[in-house]
């Protein structure tokens, strides 16, 4: 299983609209709208490299307001 963090920035005005539809996708655990650098942040989970890349490249990056995306890959976690 590999887990990773999705670090997107948005077109002014579509935050909400690409927050809905990444709720429906079933990689998707977490989304967070942030301040900063990024307009939003999504944990995924998906089942190896390979699903990462198509649910990135065919499915994040084909959002309409989506304008970068940025894949950060969880080497280990720890929980507290």
């Amino acid at each position: 299983m590999i887990e990773s963090f999705v670090l997107m920035t948005i077109e002014n005005g579509k935050v909400g609209e690409v927050m809905d539809l990444l709720k429906k996708l079933k990689e998707v655990k977490t989304i967070a709208s942030t301040a900063g650098g990024y307009d939003l942040i999504i944990f995924a989970k998906l089942k190896d490299l390979e699903n990462l890349h198509d649910f990135v490249t065919f499915k994040i990056q084909k959002i309409d307001g989506v304008k970068h995306s940025e894949t950060q890959i969880i080497a280990k976690k720890i929980i507290k």
